[in-house]
C-alpha cells in the first residue's frame, strides 16, 4: 500500500511537469499571434502601455513567463530524481505552491465581479498545478530521512 501511494504521488507530480511544459510551449506559440491572445485575455490596454516603453517588451514578458513554466517543470523533474538536483528545491516548490494557489484564489475573487469561462479555466489550471506539486513536499521530506 505504501509503495502504491508513493507511485501515485510521483504520477501526480509528473502530470504537473507535463502541464508546465505544455503551458510553456503554448506561451511560445502565442508569440506568433500575441495581439490576438492579448485581446482574448482582455489585456491589450496594459500591453499597449508596456509596448510604449519598447515594442519588444510584451514579447520578452511572454518569453519570460514561458521560461518560468519550463523552470517549474524542471524543478518537478528534479524532485522526482529524473534530472540532477537543482538548488533550493524546497524553496522553489514552496514558492510555486504559493503562486499557484494564490493565482487560483485571486482568480476566484475576480469571478465575483465578472464571470468568464476563461478566468474559470485559468484559475482551475493554477489550482491543478498546485495540487500536482503538493506531493513534492512529501517527496523532499522523505529524502532528508
Amino acid at each position: 500500500m505504501f509503495h502504491k501511494k508513493i507511485f501515485c504521488m510521483r504520477k501526480l507530480v509528473l502530470l504537473g511537469v507535463i502541464l508546465h511544459f505544455v503551458i510553456g510551449v503554448g506561451h511560445l506559440a502565442c508569440l506568433f499571434c500575441l495581439e490576438a491572445v492579448f485581446d482574448i485575455y482582455g489585456i491589450n490596454g496594459i500591453m499597449d502601455e508596456i509596448a510604449a516603453h519598447g515594442a519588444a517588451l510584451p514579447y520578452l514578458i511572454t518569453i519570460g513567463i514561458a521560461a518560468a513554466f519550463f523552470l517549474a517543470g524542471c524543478y518537478g523533474l528534479s524532485v522526482l530524481g529524473l534530472i540532477r538536483r537543482l538548488p533550493l528545491r524546497k524553496a522553489a516548490v514552496v514558492t510555486m505552491l504559493v503562486l499557484f494557489f494564490g493565482r487560483a484564489i485571486w482568480g476566484v475573487t475576480m469571478l465575483v465581479d465578472s464571470f468568464t469561462w476563461l478566468e474559470v479555466s485559468s484559475s482551475a489550471v493554477a489550482q491543478l498545478l498546485g495540487i500536482c506539486y503538493v506531493p513534492c513536499l512529501g517527496i523532499l521530506s522523505k529524502e532528508r530521512r
